[in-house]
């Protein structure tokens, strides 16, 4: 398993991260592009894996292609939709007032070669703790997400087509102690109007 392991990572860089790898001598086995193919899924990595894979015509037709192909698409899929829901969000927390602060992967995709490449399941948005009540009604009532649980740093709420929302109203989870939280305790006042 560990050349598989490898062998993934050598694969993702080169789609990433742009890194010139020589696969000319690489020779791949059905056994070794299964097992490329169940750990890349395991950890949601196979649409990059395939698409290196593709890129380096490392990956005949078949069924092992397809199964690729698939997580691909899924992940073109995912990307759009919570593309979608996200902007619907801004809109609607824009139009109220309400300051908020795109979290993870709505961030960092842009800095992936294709947005895509960068998959959620879900959106994080941050609050202010003040705007927290009014953000729920205001996405509950507007667009018809609803409220299903509460933690020690945010709601969890649904979009009608069942995308996730962690609506964030503070960085700090409980139990979570170290430097970090003097850090996290000053994300207003180190953010920026229109910076998303």
């Amino acid at each position: 398993m560990k050349r598989i392991s490898e062998i993934m990572m050598k694969l993702i860089a080169s789609d990433v991260c742009g890194k010139e790898i020589n696969f000319v001598n690489l020779h791949l086995s059905d056994d070794d592009l299964q097992q490329l193919y169940t750990l890349s899924k395991k950890h949601d990595l196979a649409h990059l894996v395939g698409d290196a894979l593709i890129r380096h015509k490392l990956l005949p037709y078949g069924e092992i292609r397809t199964k690729f192909e698939k997580q691909m698409m899924t992940a073109v899929y995912r990307y759009e939709r919570i593309n979608y829901e996200l902007n619907n969000l801004s809109e609607t927390l824009n139009q109220a007032d309400i300051p908020f602060i795109p979290l993870k992967g709505s961030v960092l995709r842009q800095y992936y070669p294709e947005p895509r490449m960068r998959t959620s399941c879900d959106i994080d948005i941050l609050v202010h703790d003040a705007d927290l009540d009014r953000a729920v009604i205001l996405l509950t009532e507007q667009l018809e997400y609803r409220a299903e649980s509460e933690q020690s740093h945010d709601i969890g709420m649904y979009s009608p087509g069942g995308v996730h929302l962690e609506l964030h109203y503070t960085l700090i989870e409980s139990n979570v102690v170290g430097k970090a939280d003097e850090v996290l305790k000053a994300v207003w006042e180190q953010s920026l109007p229109g910076q998303e």
